[in-house]
């Protein structure tokens, strides 16, 4: 009798842990999950002031879809791609992407810099699209989870230690 007890709670303890890590690494995603260093996908230049400080310009270029300038800046371990356009004659700016270099910027969902290929696997499950790069001499994964929102999360791995080294959080331009 304690036996089959036994094997009944192990099954239903399984079952549990299976449920649970399914809900979470299929979660939907919304727009908190594309939220690093307390900055949203669209916010303006000056809203990442505030959050930021002052922004180092590294570099700029032309997005061809949108037809708009889009300037590179790092603040505090963060890259951000801004666009600057047009609208109604003022010139209005936007966070087109945000990638975190550092483990004090988690995810919403918990992961952060640092953190192993398997933790991000638990916590969003398998990438939508994963590809391979070469930098600097070292291997790197490129896991992406896109959204029905034109929004996408990319976790930078490298390969041999099978941790995370960035995360960004993307706008989709068409």
């Amino acid at each position: 009798m304690k036996k089959s007890f036994l094997v009944l709670l192990s099954g239903y303890l399984c079952f549990l842990i299976i449920a649970f890590g399914q809900a979470n690494s299929t979660e939907a995603f919304s727009e908190k999950d594309f939220t690093l260093a307390s900055i949203k996908l669209t916010d303006s230049i000056e809203k990442v002031k505030v959050i930021l400080g002052e922004l180092k310009f590294i570099d700029s270029y032309e997005n061809e879809i949108a037809r708009c300038p889009v300037k590179i800046y790092e603040a505090k371990e963060v890259r951000l791609n801004i666009a600057f356009y047009k609208e109604n004659k003022k010139i209005e700016t936007q966070v087109w992407s945000i990638e975190v270099f550092t483990l004090k910027y988690p995810t919403a969902r918990g992961i952060k810099v640092g953190d192993s290929m398997k933790k991000v696997r638990e916590k969003y499950g398998d990438a939508g699209f994963a590809d391979e790069i070469k930098e600097n001499g070292k291997t790197y994964l490129y896991w992406y989870y896109e959204s029905e929102i034109m929004k996408r999360l990319v976790f930078k791995i490298d390969k041999t230690k099978g941790i995370v080294t960035s995360i960004m959080s993307a706008m989709i331009i068409d």
